[in-house]
């Protein structure tokens, strides 16, 4: 018999006896010869057990009393304590060895303790996640549970079950965490999945995101494959709007379509779809208010008008709250022109103008959520002519300075600032001194070296410099240094037209302070509607703006100087360039002008959200300059997960009620492929509402296709399926008119292929574009591409 100077001689030694075919009779024995100490009389008190249930020793030090319990007849309640030493306790860090034997041999273990670890959450040193997180992956308990339950030595139906068991008791999310990747791990099938529905609805209700990420998203797999039970779900699923934005726009993807189908009562689906409006997130409430619109049943958001997001609201249409013609009247504007009703847009409503009254409430609402375009438009024409901007603002000025001195972008404190001290500079132009040291007298002195470089100013640092021209503007009224006036550019509808009777009384109104700012009158004449163009240009004598009409994006590679064994580059950065026509220089007074070449602005995360719908409302008839400013963000977005205003621009795009081009279709390509999943959801409502009424598929097609080297193909597939479920006939006709241009070799193609033939499937639509048939049929071999492509070709001959 092999004898050990010491316990610790054992512990390094189990792992060569089991892999050498050692039983549990023979591991005891070997415990036998530690010379030290008499391992027939181990510790097992339950002060003992507590020590081991909240220290990790990082040794087996659980084996030699379990060894005890089969052999030595040694007794020992197994509480909680008891299952959390086996955690701990049943193999070192950097090895997995004991651990598979003792489950895969000790059936008593494992059939009656090993399955409390679901039940038993731990805590500080001790739990399954904790150990995990210390362990060598290979070698942790996430990789033992997954491997044995895989063998068959652990039942697969019962690890899942006892995963979705932990995630639905009161665990941090921390440990949670634990059993949510051993779920996902184990990748459930359908059927497996199914059995287990009343727990996937329990997760749903979970206060941790990741708890309801995981059940909404077995429950859309169900629902896919027709195995969801479909009333138990309607009646479960609200608990999903208290989560994550991607989890519960899901529901309501799955909700909206089981209302179509009539899978369920359908004032069930749509009190389902109410509790939608109730998530903090604005398109979530905006996804909600639509699918109860599909449904018939407006009248539920109606309900909630007061607590929507203002965007939100004002999707709804006027019937049932109150009378429009009275708020338009208030609002001084009439309603635009019936062209302006498109599709995938909620119908323009008028705005309500800030009053003497309100504006303080108001102002400090905008404060704190600066990026709200419209009511900063509104903002800037109580600025401009009321009579008490003053005394109306005074009590928000050092919540505006502090807002300031934190960001100096927050653009509408600036404006506070500058109307409660006129003597104050607003926007100043910075300078940078270089500056030296040298030693004089034995001390170092600092001494400025040349003339102070002036900084960039505002305008130069931003995508939309006219829209800081016109923030100047107004601060000279609120300085004083011009006279009070109506803003001819500020909208009158939501959509961010100005209708031209309203500016054309403001025009009048405005000349008894002299001739119109130069950019006011720039920019109201481009968000006035293009029937009514020809007459507002006449009446007030303003040049037509120039316009950039032309957009040409070119894609251009950079590889790395880290090479692969094979000389190609270790990776490949892919960048859009703009080739803009004409080519006229980018003026602070055109909004509509657009820079080619490379564009580099600093606007940050907070500005660039205003900034962004400024310049979504600076021409509201075209899309080509929120397209070639913000191209390239959401191209650092689709490879980089810390792009954090591809949110802002999607939103913009969204409601945007210009005329949508291939080249705007390119904004969305990106972000249906960005990192980020919350913005490759929002990326796929765009999609699922402009396609086609916005722009055609081919066209979105030929877009997808010019940024595809850029695109990681697999996040393009899983937006596709989950556009799949809003709009599958647009999914079709893009991913028809897409694949055949790509290559056929390369990686994700299989993805794309298996969404096509999915929908294909779905929904009887064979494959008949000699194009797509002649792309498909130069696919060979057994690869899940190919197989994929072969299964299209029979769906149908042209």
């Amino acid at each position: 018999m092999t004898t050990y100077e010491n316990i610790l001689g054992y512990y390094r030694d189990l792992a060569r006896l089991v892999e050498e075919g050692a039983s549990l009779r023979a591991l005891y024995d070997a415990m036998l010869g530690v010379q030290s100490a008499d391992l027939r009389a181990v510790d097992a008190s339950p002060r003992r057990l507590r020590e081991m249930a909240q220290g990790w020793s990082q040794r087996p030090n659980f084996v030699p009393i379990r060894l005890n319990e089969l052999f030595n007849g040694l007794q020992v309640e197994h509480t909680d304590d008891y299952v959390l030493a086996m955690v701990g306790g049943l193999g070192g860090r950097h090895e997995q060895e004991v651990r598979l034997f003792m489950l895969r041999h000790d059936h008593a273990l494992r059939d009656q303790v090993f399955w409390r670890v679901f039940e038993v959450e731990g805590g500080g040193e001790i739990s399954l996640a904790n150990i995990d997180k210390f362990s060598r992956e290979e070698f942790n308990w996430h990789n033992t549970v997954v491997l044995l339950a895989n063998e068959g030595t652990l039942e697969r139906g019962r690890v899942l079950r006892g995963c979705l068991e932990a995630l639905n008791r009161d665990f941090s999310a921390y440990r949670a965490g634990w059993f949510s990747r051993v779920y996902a791990s184990l990748a459930p099938t359908p059927e497996e999945t199914a059995a287990d529905q009343p727990l996937l609805r329990l997760c749903l209700g979970s206060s941790i995101t990741a708890t309801v990420s995981l059940g909404v998203k077995q429950l859309e797999v169900l629902h896919k494959h027709g195995l969801l039970d479909a009333a138990p779900f309607v009646q479960a699923c609200g608990g999903a709007f208290s989560g994550p934005k991607a989890a519960a726009l899901s529901v309501l993807r799955m909700l909206e379509a089981l209302g179509a189908r009539a899978a369920v009562e359908s004032d069930a689906v749509a009190q389902a779809l109410a509790l939608g409006q109730g998530h903090p997130h604005a398109d979530v409430q905006r996804a909600a208010v639509k699918a109860l619109a599909k449904l018939g049943r407006e009248d539920l958001a109606h309900q909630q008008r007061d607590a929507l997001a203002p965007a939100v609201a004002a999707m709804l249409s006027d019937a049932g709250a109150g009378s429009a013609a009275g708020e338009r009247l208030a609002a001084g504007g009439q309603a635009p022109p019936s062209s302006n009703a498109l599709p995938g847009l909620p119908p323009p409503a008028p705005l309500r103008p800030w009053t003497d009254e309100d504006a303080q409430e108001r102002y400090a609402a905008l404060l704190e959520a600066p990026a709200d375009a419209l009511e900063f438009e509104l903002a800037l024409a109580w600025l401009a002519t009321s009579g008490q901007v003053a005394a109306t603002i005074a009590p928000l000025a050092k919540r505006a300075r502090h807002l300031a001195e934190r960001d100096e972008q927050h653009y509408a404190a600036a404006l506070l600032l500058a109307a409660h001290d006129p003597a104050s500079a607003f926007l100043p132009r910075k300078f940078w001194q270089n500056t030296r040291s040298r030693q004089v007298d034995g001390e170092w002195v600092r001494e400025n070296v040349g003339e102070p470089k002036a900084l960039p100013s505002a305008e130069e640092t931003t995508m939309l410099p006219s829209f800081v021209t016109r923030l100047r503007e107004v601060a000279g009224i609120v300085q004083g240094r011009a006279s009070r006036r109506p803003l001819l550019a500020t909208p009158t509808d939501t959509q961010g037209w100005v209708d031209a009777d309203v500016l054309l009384a403001r025009y009048e109104a405005g000349k008894e302070s002299g001739a119109p700012f130069p950019v006011d009158l720039t920019q109201a004449l481009l968000r006035v509607p293009p029937e009514q163009r020809a007459r507002v240009v006449e009446a007030t004598g303003g040049a037509w703006p120039r316009i950039t009409d032309t957009l040409r994006i070119e894609w251009h590679s950079r590889g790395s100087e880290t090479l692969k064994a094979d000389g190609s580059p270790q990776w490949v950065w892919w960048h859009p360039e703009i080739q803009a026509e004409p080519m006229e220089a980018p003026s602070a007074t055109q909004p509509a002008l657009i820079p080619s070449g490379p564009l580099r602005y600093n606007d940050g995360v907070d500005a660039h959200a205003l900034v962004c719908a400024e310049l979504g409302l600076a021409h509201p008839a075209s899309t080509l300059p929120l397209t070639a400013a913000n191209l390239g963000l959401m191209n650092v977005a689709a490879s980089d997960d810390a792009e954090h205003r591809a949110a802002a621009i999607l939103r913009v795009l969204a409601t945007h009620p210009g005329a949508w081009r291939s080249e705007t279709a390119q904004l969305l390509a990106l972000g249906m492929a960005a990192k980020q999943a919350g913005v490759r959801a929002q990326a796929v409502e765009v999609f699922a509402a402009a396609i086609p009424g916005r722009v055609d598929a081919a066209a979105v097609a030929q877009a997808f296709a010019a940024c595809a080297p850029a695109i990681v193909l697999t996040r393009w597939a899983e937006s596709f399926a989950d556009a799949a479920t809003l709009a599958p006939a647009a999914v079709i006709a893009v991913l028809g008119g897409l694949l055949p241009r790509l290559d056929t070799k390369a990686r994700g193609i299989g993805a794309l292929l298996t969404v096509l033939l999915d929908e294909s499937l779905r929904h009887a639509r064979p494959v008949e574009d000699v194009d797509l048939r002649g792309w498909l049929a130069g696919f060979a071999g057994g690869s899940a591409a190919a197989k994929a492509a072969k299964a299209l070709l029979a769906l149908g001959t042209p």
